[in-house]
């Protein structure tokens, strides 16, 4: 009866890893091809903005300015980016907690475990601050050379915050990737399931 309970707690875990696997792999692809839309959109509409002088500029007269250089047109294909980016925050959301998840899963108990799952959200509350960080991007948009100030203010915090979150669940990521491969890893995980 212990070796079929066992037996079936194993073939669980499997299952629900390789179900991760399948989400995690998939996101990813998903996620490159949010981005390159992105890409792709946001280079069509001449927008010459950087990350370093507009997302955490905290300028508004800054990022008047490239709006100020911009048509119609280009505008449209600015909102275009900022809304197709969207797809992007999701995919990479799912993609951080579903690798996070999967990292930590390997671990049957104690820190090391309860760290991944933690750090599975951070992942998740950097594409929700992503997603907030355009939404005053796009308000911006709506009058591109006499919005607020404080909508740049607004919309560089949220950004800033993002990218703390966001190389937060990189880090995890690329740690959690490198000890499940350690000798140090094969240690924390050999205690059987219970």
């Amino acid at each position: 009866m212990t070796n079929s309970n066992s037996e079936t707690r194993k073939s669980e875990h499997n299952q629900r890893n390789q179900q991760l696997r399948r989400i995690a792999l998939a996101s990813f692809i998903f996620l490159i091809c949010a981005a390159t839309l992105v890409i792709i959109l946001l280079q069509m509409s001449g927008y010459a903005g950087t990350m370093e002088d507009t997302q955490l500029g905290f300028n508004a007269e800054v990022i008047r300015n490239y709006f100020s250089l911009m048509s119609q047109t280009d505008m449209g294909l600015f909102i275009a980016a900022n809304l197709a980016d969207y797809l992007f925050m999701l995919f990479y959301g799912i993609f951080f907690f579903s690798a996070a998840r999967l990292i930590s899963w390997n671990y049957k108990r104690g820190l090391p475990k309860r760290i991944g799952l933690s750090l599975a959200w951070v992942g998740v509350i950097a594409a929700f601050l992503d997603g907030i960080e355009n939404v005053f991007l796009l308000s911006m948009t709506a009058d591109p050379i006499g919005f607020a100030g404080w909508l740049a203010i607004a919309h560089s915090s949220f950004a800033l915050a993002k990218f703390l979150f966001m190389y937060v669940a990189m880090a995890w990521t690329m740690v959690g990737f490198v000890m499940n491969r350690t000798p140090l890893s094969t240690h924390l995980m050999a205690s059987q399931l219970v």
